[in-house]
């Protein structure tokens, strides 16, 4: 009877270490879960800024095209951004939301903008 219910104990035990395991597994791939929503969420809020100094350039470029402080404030805003970008593409680049067309094609775009102003800058000073 004792040996039977040795071999209940060990069994038990096992169960304890199999569930323990499948909660750690459980627990992982929930991580990644939220680690992508997280970058989603990052990369959004860049989306805004790149959007909303697009529409500023517009509006300015129609009225007072090019002045050396709106040019300044781009190269700021687009290197910050670019930073931003590079950082998540560091911390989150396992994620589907960073490995998407749309971050790379978000990348491009912002390394454009950066270009386009500093050559501005340039044109202004020559």
């Amino acid at each position: 009877m004792k040996f039977y219910s040795l071999m209940d104990f060990r069994g038990i035990t096992v169960v304890k270490h199999s569930a323990v395991v499948f909660l750690s597994i459980s627990v992982l791939v929930g991580c990644e879960g939220d680690k992508d929503q997280v970058a989603r969420e990052k990369i959004e809020a860049i989306k805004q800024i790149v959007a909303t100094r697009n529409q500023e350039d517009i509006d300015v470029y129609s009225v007072q095209p090019l002045l050396p402080d709106n040019l300044n404030r781009c190269i700021v805003q687009m290197t910050e951004n670019k930073a931003k970008l590079d950082a998540i593409q560091v911390d989150y680049a396992e994620t589907q939301t960073v490995q998407s067309s749309d971050t790379h094609t978000l990348y491009s775009m912002i390394s454009y903008q950066l270009t386009a102003c500093k050559d501005a800058t340039q044109s202004q000073r020559d």
